[in-house]
């Protein structure tokens, strides 16, 4: 199964693990049916409506959705890391190079 994450700025195409900024508000949208569970702990706010899921990433922490079959057979597992800030990888330390010196 595949599941697909859309921010307002963004889609992400199948997708098993997320690192997202709380407060965010964002959906899946998965390619097949299924039941969604999550354990409804703080960490997101999750409102499915048949293939897709409302999301809203409400306190820092981590938490897994699975999407299973009428059997209870897992299809998906996702994980949603809910964190304060994502920081960019630098692109330049700031280092400069002067003449070198021969010791």
């Amino acid at each position: 199964m595949q599941v697909d994450v859309s921010f307002e700025f963004a889609k992400v195409y199948n997708i098993d693990t997320i690192d997202v900024v709380m407060g965010q508000k964002f959906s899946f949208q998965a390619d097949g049916d299924g039941q969604w569970f999550s354990n409804n702990d703080e960490v997101i706010s999750l409102k499915v409506t048949g293939k897709e899921a409302q999301v809203s990433a409400d306190t820092i922490g981590s938490t897994t959705i699975l999407i299973m079959d009428e059997v209870f057979a897992i299809l998906k597992t996702l994980t949603v890391n809910v964190v304060a800030e994502i920081v960019q990888q630098a692109v330049t330390l700031g280092a400069t190079l002067g003449t070198p010196v021969l010791k």
